[in-house]
């Protein structure tokens, strides 16, 4: 769940990313515990996967972050990152795997622009293989909507493939009024 190869904190071998990950999951179930109060405030249970930079090149659905967020206290006892691996079809196999009785998960992929093109690519993960009705299901099944705003940027890009959301020089959500969270609206 938590690397960077290039300044060397998880070993060569990953091995200490490894060690820590059970804890650090851990940890933000206990906090999402801690701090849920029903009506008032509500917390999930939930990670980042994000397969920046481990992706081959052109490979469908590159680049995209995906936030699993999990119905219930009933979760994985660990987390399956893009280091275990960067294609999103062994997140999902991973999830169907782990994620099971009252186990049930979400998983929203957001920053489609970082992909290239290829967010919702006809193909499976290596841009080659058509998807069949089989790998089509699983994916409507875990992944049934896509973010498409939030408040630095959104992820239809109508510069261009590939742009850096918070540089389109468009009005973000607050901008036009339509944050719920904003403090400009009355």
């Amino acid at each position: 769940m938590i690397y960077k190869e290039d300044l060397g904190v998880c070993g060569d071998d990953h091995e200490v990313c490894d060690e820590y990950t059970p804890q650090v999951w851990d940890d933000i179930q206990s906090i999402a515990t801690e701090f849920n109060e029903p009506g008032v405030f509500t917390t999930l249970n939930a990670y980042e996967w994000t397969s920046d930079g481990n992706v081959p090149q052109g490979a469908a659905g590159s680049g995209i972050h995906r936030n699993i967020i999990f119905r219930n206290d009933t979760v994985p006892e660990t987390v399956f990152s893009a280091k275990d691996s960067p294609n999103p079809e062994d997140l999902w196999a991973w999830l169907n795997a782990n994620c099971t009785g009252e186990c049930e998960a979400i998983v929203i992929p957001h920053n489609a622009n970082l992909s290239q093109g290829t967010a919702f690519n006809p193909t499976y993960y290596d841009n080659v293989t058509p998807i069949d009705a089989a790998r089509a299901s699983t994916q409507q099944r875990l992944e049934p909507l896509v973010e498409m705003m939030q408040t630095k940027g959104e992820s239809e890009c109508k510069t261009g493939l590939g742009n850096v959301d918070e540089l389109f020089d468009t009005p973000t959500a607050e901008a036009r009024g339509i944050l719920g969270s904003s403090s400009q609206l009355v």
